[in-house]
């Protein structure tokens, strides 16, 4: 009898302890108000590929910088070429398209060969309009 209440209080102060050290608990603000997002315990920081975005061939007159996550379709400005992760091969496949939407003229290619795209209008058929990460890795 006496192992069975020692149990249940150490099971019961061990919860204590472990729910003081959670970090990012869900609290209320001041108007007892409790916003529900995961906590950090289970979310994931995704993974993002940086790609700068040129305005002529060969990386000449940089428009941009973004971090695009995978798996979804991203309208970008016109370009003609583009440097992906600064040129370091990466996971999955990257596609770009002539038309927005991932519609139009599209050429998708592994993101182990294709990490430097220099001439659009050569390697797709026009200028990249949009552009699409392909991650099993996700």
């Amino acid at each position: 009898m006496a192992n069975i209440l020692l149990t249940i209080v150490l099971l019961i102060a061990s919860r204590f302890v472990a729910s003081a050290n959670t970090e990012n608990s869900q609290l209320a603000d001041a108007n007892k108000n409790v916003e529900y997002k995961p906590n950090n315990l289970l979310s994931r920081q995704k993974r993002t590929l940086e790609m700068q975005m040129f305005r002529t061939t060969y990386y000449k007159h940089k428009i941009n910088t973004v971090a695009i996550l995978p798996n979804g379709c991203y309208n970008i400005p016109n370009i003609n070429s583009a440097i992906l992760d600064g040129g370091k091969k990466g996971a999955g496949s990257i596609m770009f398209c002539t038309q927005r939407n991932c519609i139009g003229k599209c050429v998708n290619s592994l993101r182990k060969h294709w990490l430097y795209p220099g001439n659009m209008v050569y390697d797709i058929g026009g200028q990249a309009k949009s552009v699409i990460w392909f991650n099993p890795e996700v």
